[in-house]
């Protein structure tokens, strides 16, 4: 998580080859191929901070998921995509959401064995990052907790089908 925060303050701070705007003094202008690396760069960063899931496959193959498993998965995706990052509140608000596709996750759970167990792995990491999300106060933090959820679906669906 601080290599995340560090590069996402690294995007505000500019680079000494950015050039300066001449209509306000000393106002840098950033050209959009820095900004592009800048944001490859917080992404690999999201990516690397994410919580270590120990995730592992069945022998060769994914988990398969029941259905009722797969649907949350599937809302909680959209919910997470589409949710609004741009402020406190709305940081607290997807959390709250996500929480609420969790908590309907475990309401009607009804897998068994070692489809069920590699779940509960990926669901010890991914719930104490909702809840940060929910009390977050903090945007960056916030921000990046967002991130890492969203690099923590994508293990998942390495994972589990």
């Amino acid at each position: 998580m601080l290599t995340l925060l560090v590069a996402l303050l690294a995007c505000s701070t500019p680079s000494p080859d950015v050039d300066v705007d001449p209509e306000g003094p000393g106002a840098p202008v950033v050209s959009p191929a820095e900004t592009h690396r800048a944001h490859a760069e917080a992404t690999a960063a999201a990516k690397a901070s994410a919580p270590t899931l120990s995730l592992s496959l069945n022998g060769t193959e994914k988990w398969q998921m029941d259905e009722h498993t797969r649907g949350v998965v599937k809302e909680t995706h959209v919910t997470l995509m589409g949710g609004d990052t741009s402020s406190v509140e709305g940081l607290q608000g997807l959390g709250n959401s996500l929480k609420e596709h969790t908590d309907g996750l475990i309401q009607g759970c009804t897998m068994e064995g070692a489809a069920h167990d590699e779940l509960h792995v990926f669901l010890m990491a991914w719930i104490p990052s909702v809840e940060s999300l929910r009390t977050t106060s903090d945007l960056e933090a916030g921000q990046a907790t967002a991130a890492e959820l969203k690099a923590m679906l994508e293990t998942y669906g390495q994972h589990f089908e």
